[in-house]
């Protein structure tokens, strides 16, 4: 049973095969074979131009007047392509340099030169400006003296033993310092005038530039009497300039 069913597919099989190469040649006869309607067409235009070479024409099958219009279309589509990638090839040639690279179509590409650096950010140092405290301007104080600046003028009269003399004292204050004196005798004898005098020669380093008020002589280069007239017309004098 098994070697007939065999049998019966072998058959089965070549016949298949039989059938197949029959309708391959058909397809191909018939690609082959002019359609009616071609060699109508054709023969119509041969008897009414007599033209040989449309006689030509038409007896060429239509199938391969498309293959043919086909192909060289084909052929010009590809010179193009050529031409174009020659043009492009001969263009990228002369402009990019030797160490350029070519793609996978054979033009000429850049490299890629672009490096994955990263600009760190500019650090902007912020100082800070210290405060400082709002110190109020220092109020200017005038001082207050105890005697007004000027020149003041007295009598100053003492006792001696002959009898009371006086003796006349300038003094000149400035911000409550004496810059400034002057002695002359006013009144006495003989004796009073020399011990006077004696008083008028070595007083003023005990009273140009001391304060008025530490002022306060009593014996004077040998001189012990007329001092004390020095005394009552310095005090008269700071009476005159109390301010």
């Amino acid at each position: 049973m098994n070697s007939t069913n065999q049998s019966l597919y072998k058959k089965i099989g070549i016949l298949i095969s039989v059938v197949a190469v029959l309708a391959v040649f058909i397809v191909t006869f018939a690609e082959e074979k002019p359609s009616p309607a071609t060699v109508s067409v054709a023969s119509n235009t041969a008897v009414q131009g007599n033209d040989t070479s449309v006689q030509s024409t038409s007896q060429e099958p239509a199938v391969n007047v498309f293959n043919k219009t086909t192909s060289n279309s084909s052929t010009s589509k590809t010179t193009k392509k050529v031409t174009k990638s020659s043009n492009l090839t001969a263009t990228r040639s002369t402009t990019y340099s030797d160490s350029e690279e070519r793609d996978e179509e054979g033009f000429w590409v850049k490299p890629s030169t672009s490096a994955n650096t990263q600009t760190a950010p500019i650090a902007t140092a912020q100082t800070q400006t210290p405060t400082q405290s709002q110190t109020p301007p220092p109020v200017a104080t005038t001082k207050k003296y105890l005697y007004k600046n000027g020149t003041y003028t007295a009598d100053g009269p003492y006792n001696t033993p002959e009898g009371q003399v006086a003796i006349s004292v300038t003094i000149t204050i400035t911000n409550d310092v004496i810059t400034d004196a002057n002695v002359t005798s006013v009144s006495g004898d003989n004796t009073s005038i020399r011990y006077q005098n004696k008083f008028i020669s070595g007083y003023k380093q005990y009273v140009i530039g001391k304060s008025v008020d530490s002022v306060q002589l009593s014996n004077v280069s040998g001189s012990s009497l007329t001092p004390a007239g020095f005394n009552n017309a310095f005090a008269s004098i700071k009476v005159q300039a109390r301010a």
